[in-house]
């Protein structure tokens, strides 16, 4: 990872614990309720893969809205979730949660582009205020046609992979001269490599390193992560903070207690509360 350069800031354990979740001694309703709308007949995994992280970052309620060939399956995979299918003739039981939810991850495995545009306008035209939406995979493609003056993009955390980063702008540059550029043009917090960026300029690094993340399904762990995390704090860019920074200490762990390459991306959600617990401790 390259050094902090001027404007940046160090995304480290001393950072989080001076910008701590609230405390986690609560109930369910108490750490929020995260919807996961994810997965498609060929990508089921990545809905199960986005709603572990989002509990194991302590979200308090799962919710998962997925593709009707496979929602029971999904359910009895994930025994932890409300589990509703996605149903383009009938939209109310989607639209209930999306109203409901204090975050709400959208894109992980999702396959159709048109859907994903619908669910992504009625995500942004029923969730409450406060509450943070994490985007990823095909949502990026989406997103910047279903964006308006009224969507309050300051809510939405991006996960773009490099290459999802260059298509959402087209200037040039390293890593986080990009995500700044997309999140000021966007108007919304990116997290990408361990680099965070707000829309009012702010930046945040990790400077450590993580190997073995360029793994298929640790972008949905990530997502479903930020999801969690918003789901207790209801602020984009210290939800952002905080899955990102969980998300690289979990792999870094697992590089030296595992392997540094080839472990699984469901490895990593379980690894996300021992990361979570060494983060929160007090300095």
């Amino acid at each position: 990872m390259p050094p902090l350069r001027r404007g940046d800031i160090l995304l480290d354990r001393a950072l989080l614990s001076d910008w701590p979740l609230p405390a986690d001694d609560g109930d369910k309703f108490d750490r929020g309720t995260v919807l996961v709308v994810a997965g498609s007949a060929e990508t089921p995994g990545a809905a199960l893969l986005a709603a572990s992280a989002a509990l194991r970052m302590g979200g308090g309620r799962l919710q998962i809205a997925t593709a009707a060939e496979t929602a029971t399956a999904v359910a009895v995979a994930m025994p932890e979730a409300k589990v509703i299918s996605i149903d383009e003739s009938d939209t109310g039981p989607l639209a209930e949660s999306l109203a409901a939810a204090d975050a709400i991850v959208v894109g992980p495995g999702l396959q159709d582009i048109d859907q994903t545009c619908h669910v992504l306008t009625m995500a942004l035209e029923r969730a409450r205020d406060d509450a943070v939406i994490a985007v990823d995979a095909i949502g990026l493609v989406a997103l910047p046609t279903v964006l308006t003056p009224s969507a309050r993009p300051h809510r939405l955390v991006i996960t773009p992979n490099r290459e999802e980063l260059r298509l959402m702008t087209d200037e040039q540059g390293d890593t986080r001269q990009l995500a700044r550029s997309v999140a000021q043009r966007f108007g919304v917090t990116v997290v990408s490599f361990g680099h965070v960026a707000s829309p009012d300029g702010r930046s945040w690094i990790d400077t450590g390193t993580a190997t073995g993340l360029g793994t298929s399904g640790a972008g949905d762990v990530l997502a479903g992560a930020v999801g969690g995390a918003g789901a207790r704090c209801h602020d984009a860019p210290q939800a952002a903070c905080w899955a990102t920074l969980c998300h690289r200490r979990a792999a870094a762990r697992l590089s030296q207690t595992f392997a540094p390459i080839g472990y699984l991306a469901r490895q990593l959600a379980d690894d996300l509360p021992l990361a979570l617990a060494e983060l929160s401790e007090t300095r």
